[in-house]
């Protein structure tokens, strides 16, 4: 089948290459064949608005639960941590736990794997904040490293990639110290 649609209208033109016998259906059974696909096609319409809907839901329900999930993936990963006696404990722990919290294994394991990167994420977050704010208190690069736990290097490579944070906030501050001072020279107290 091809179509061409007509530049100028509202139109275009289908060419659709039937086998004989399809052709003879169409015309013995056309508007009954029409009616039909049409309905179908209504369904999954519908069917599709409705597994939006459930979609939205389930993400809903998701969101709600995010905390009690977090919770319940820290007590995991406490309980995995005071159970094992060594590598390779983990898989029989989380079977256990799984059992005892009548959930699928799969299912600790992964809210565990999420809270885990979750954490770290804000770990490496709180890290970079405390880095800035060391950067701006007038710290060298070394000082920052010894107070951080990081090697200088490292520091260096995050207040690189913060560059166009940095830029701004130091815009902000003097911006603030000119406010600051044109307020002094008025009398007045910032």
């Amino acid at each position: 089948m091809s179509k061409v649609p007509n530049p100028y209208g509202n139109t275009c033109q289908v060419t659709l290459e039937l086998s004989w016998e399809v052709a003879e259906a169409f015309v013995r059974n056309g508007p009954a064949l029409i009616a039909a696909l049409s309905d179908a096609l209504d369904a999954r319409k519908q069917d599709a608005r409705h597994n939006g809907q459930v979609r939205a839901l389930l993400d809903k329900q998701c969101e709600d639960n995010k905390a009690e999930w977090a919770a319940l993936a820290q007590y995991c990963e406490v309980e995995i941590a005071r159970r094992s006696n060594g590598k390779g404990q983990r898989p029989r722990i989380v079977k256990q736990l799984a059992v005892e919290l009548k959930v699928a294994p799969s299912f600790l394991n992964t809210i565990c794997s999420v809270y885990t990167a979750e954490a770290r994420k804000a770990g490496i977050e709180q890290r970079q904040a405390q880095i800035v704010r060391l950067y701006f208190l007038g710290r060298t690069n070394s000082e920052i490293a010894r107070e951080v736990r990081l090697h200088p290097q490292t520091v260096a490579q995050i207040l690189a990639n913060a560059k166009p944070t940095l830029a701004l906030l130091k815009a902000s501050v003097r911006d603030y110290e000119r406010l600051k001072d044109a307020a002094r020279g008025a009398g007045a107290s910032v």
